[in-house]
């Protein structure tokens, strides 16, 4: 018997399932590395805007948005919110994404929530 063809056939029915798989693989880690990406910049804009022990809270906040929207491409909402010396920077931003797209997984979202205690000059975890 002549088993040559058998091997081909699998290989083109397993190979698209190879090629989603390392399709999806490519999609997460992007939406990691942007994740990662608008946290630093965040973290960076808030240190940077309380970096003076006398700032005003406004000139402050001014400071941290401009970085912010300087740092940040695409971003679909930025939201500044203070409350009882607590700064909470709300980011929601959506990309190009396979995955995300065209299966509507949502991995071509991202939704921040940082805190910042501008008393204690620290970031607050939850």
């Amino acid at each position: 018997m002549n088993k040559k063809g058998q091997v081909l056939v699998t290989f083109v029915l397993i190979l698209p399932l190879i090629l989603m798989f390392v399709g999806l693989i490519i999609d997460i880690g992007n939406n990691l590395v942007l994740r990662k990406r608008a946290e630093n910049a965040i973290r960076d804009s808030i240190i940077y805007g309380f970096k003076d022990e006398y700032v005003d809270i406004n000139d402050a906040l001014d400071l941290i948005e401009k970085n912010i929207k300087k740092n940040i491409d695409n971003y679909d909402e930025l939201k500044l919110n203070i409350k009882e010396e607590i700064l909470e920077v709300k980011l929601k931003m959506t990309y190009k994404s396979l995955f995300g797209s065209v299966f509507n997984t949502g991995l071509n979202k991202i939704e921040l929530n940082i805190k910042y205690n501008i008393e204690e000059k620290r970031m607050v975890r939850e």
